[in-house]
């Protein structure tokens, strides 16, 4: 019988564990899977870069012809209010308070307006804790206190009042006794 050169005797090996390697090679994985994630960045942006500047640019258009027309429409409703051709629109604040608001307006847009062409994000909303916009918020916050209030106080009245036609109900239901 031949023997196979290779005998059924395993020979055991000694394993031994080096931690530096270890460290070493998953740092460098590491920095090669970040490396690849900068490049793929870097790729995304020279095709996305062209078409958000082009959006911008056409947000920065929207809004100049936004503000001209807002401008003309403003000069509209003051010369037709000192020719006296000014019609009941329902609003009873006066021409002074619709004037201010009207202006108040058109300076917001053209503050928007240079914020954007000075480079600023436009879908922030950044320029509403400016000035007047702080006033707004405050008096927004103002009126939701004011209605949670005023819902509690209903709630409160819908819930003595079912109270009182419980008792009253209660009331009408005890049996009458005879003399």
């Amino acid at each position: 019988m031949i023997r196979p050169r290779h005998s059924m005797t395993m020979y055991y090996q000694q394993v031994s564990v080096d931690l530096f390697n270890m460290v070493y090679t998953a740092i460098a994985y590491l920095a090669l899977a970040g490396a690849a994630w900068l490049f793929l960045r870097l790729i995304q942006a020279c095709f996305w870069l062209p078409s958000h500047m082009k959006r911008q640019n056409d947000v920065q258009q929207l809004l100049e012809n936004k503000v001209e027309s807002y401008e003309r429409y403003v000069q509209e409703c003051e010369e037709k209010e000192a020719a006296g051709e000014v019609k009941d629109d329902g609003d009873n604040r006066s021409l002074e308070d619709k004037q201010k608001d009207r202006r108040e307006c058109l300076e917001m847009l053209k503050r928007e307006l240079r914020r954007i062409r000075d480079g600023g994000d436009p879908y922030t909303c950044d320029f509403l804790l400016a000035g007047e916009g702080k006033k707004l918020l405050e008096e927004l916050e103002e009126d939701e206190e004011e209605q949670k209030v005023e819902k509690a106080a209903g709630e409160k009245l819908n819930e003595d009042k079912i109270d009182n036609s419980i008792d009253d109900a209660d009331l009408d239901l005890e049996p009458k006794k005879d003399k």
